[in-house]
């Protein structure tokens, strides 16, 4: 009789605990395929039938899916002390494994602490004379015709980040070897249980970087005393706070991600300017009222107004990190629902970007949305190209001044088109939002 009133107890605290929906006649098995096959069309479809809070079960574990900006806010900034970064998948700790991106706890916030420095928003401006000086060296290749911008971004901001960050120029045939190392990542990230073929193709474009990063410190910094990362870097090592594996490990990771999303992020926007006109005619007409001729200087930043509002609406529809996750440290509660230690939750900026009751029109390209400062005027999590709180993107400030002076110095010279019948670049949602077919267009001198 008690073991019936037990299991009867039980039964009743498991009926009554609060669950958040999920989607209707579906399974774990399912839910595995669909996100395998498309998950970025899974969460979408999650969003729409299930809500800003909802839940989805895989075969080993129940994940939480937060698509509510309020609740975001509650997990990044008011909880953050309460959950950590979750590697998305096993690619994803391949590529970054332990540098700032993939660790956790202490030794996040050590590295934090020595990387941060020469991305302090007083000390960023000092690398725009780089950032200009190497986008015209880039140019400067360019004849007119057909140009694709996704491999033109990606090896200019591989120099750039390089040069600024580590004060090591690479030559034209190293950034070439980290832009095809990096496109098979990209390309193959999903497959590391596939073909025998597919997996070695990944291991050795893994191994590339690596290398690539050796040579890097094998070199060193040309200016060891300017407080690039570099050399803090090094220093750190000699202090014993981090071994030469771990600085391998944080090079990798700012050369990477250092660049790889800024590239995406121009290429999008230039595609987006070459798909609206008017849009592109407005950046050419405030270029010529700021520069007046001129080359970008630090000084036109702040008065080239549209080039950072093309930028943000870049970022609102095609965020390369479109998916991030978090795995409770401890147990606690959100929005009411009880998370237990080792839980998951993902949280999808691509779908609270497209949240109409903060961006009207959700899918229409309109940089003029951003005036008036929206930026600041947006509830805390509606808005995350750079994540938020703790863990948000140490290179934000950089990212931002780097795109901006890009964007600026390219639009001084050139115009682009698109090409004719508008071929898609194969938006794909996979490690990063990335257009798999790249970004190519008809590029035009101007006068």
């Amino acid at each position: 009789m008690q073991k019936i009133s037990y299991c009867l107890s039980f039964t009743m605290s498991i009926l009554q605990k609060k669950i958040p929906p999920t989607l209707p006649e579906t399974s774990p098995v399912a839910n595995g395929i669909a996100l395998t096959r498309d998950a970025l069309a899974f969460y979408t479809r999650l969003a729409r039938d299930a809500g800003g809070f909802a839940r989805y079960e895989l075969s080993d574990r129940t994940v939480y899916f937060v698509n509510d900006p309020r609740l975001v806010r509650e997990i990044l900034l008011v909880r953050e002390a309460d959950f950590a970064k979750w590697a998305f998948n096993e690619s994803f700790r391949a590529i970054f494994g332990t540098g700032l991106i993939g660790s956790h706890g202490e030794l996040h916030r050590r590295m934090r602490k020595v990387a941060q420095p020469p991305l302090q928003p007083s000390v960023v401006p000092r690398y725009a004379k780089i950032i200009v000086d190497l986008t015209r060296h880039r140019m400067d290749r360019w004849q007119n015709g057909i140009i694709d911008l996704s491999r033109e971004m990606t090896m200019l901001t591989v120099q750039i980040v390089s040069s600024a960050l580590f004060s090591v120029p690479l030559s034209e045939e190293t950034a070439t070897e980290i832009r095809e190392a990096v496109s098979i990542l990209m390309r193959l990230n999903t497959k590391l249980g596939g073909a025998p073929e597919d997996v070695a193709a990944f291991r050795d474009a893994n191994e590339i970087i690596n290398r690539i990063v050796a040579e890097i410190d094998d070199r060193g910094p040309s200016d060891p005393n300017d407080g690039n990362l570099l050399a803090l870097l090094l220093e750190a090592n000699r202090a014993g706070l981090l071994s030469r594996e771990q600085m391998h490990q944080e090079l990798r990771t700012f050369l990477l991600a250092g660049h790889v999303t800024t590239a995406q992020t121009l290429a999008c926007a230039f595609w987006l300017l070459a798909r609206h006109p008017q849009a592109q005619e407005n950046i050419h007409r405030e270029r010529d009222r700021v520069l007046a001729g001129e080359t970008p200087r630090l000084e036109h930043v702040e008065r080239l107004k549209f080039c950072e509002r093309v930028v943000f609406e870049a970022l609102r529809l095609y965020p390369p990190v479109w998916v991030f996750g978090r795995e409770a440290l401890n147990e606690c509660e959100v929005d009411g629902i009880s998370i237990e230690v080792g839980q998951e939750l993902v949280v999808v900026p691509w779908l609270l970007h497209r949240n109409p009751e903060f961006f009207p029109e959700p899918d229409a390209f309109k940089p003029e949305r951003w005036e008036n400062d929206l930026r600041s005027r947006l509830p805390r999590g509606s808005f995350l190209p750079f994540s938020t709180g703790a863990r948000s993107c140490l290179g934000e400030h950089f990212a931002m001044l780097e795109t901006i002076l890009v964007l600026a110095s390219i639009s001084q010279q050139w115009k682009f088109a698109d090409l004719p019948g508008s071929p898609d670049p194969g938006w794909s949602a996979q490690l990063l939002f990335w257009p798999r077919r790249g970004i190519r267009l008809e590029g035009e001198r101007r006068a």
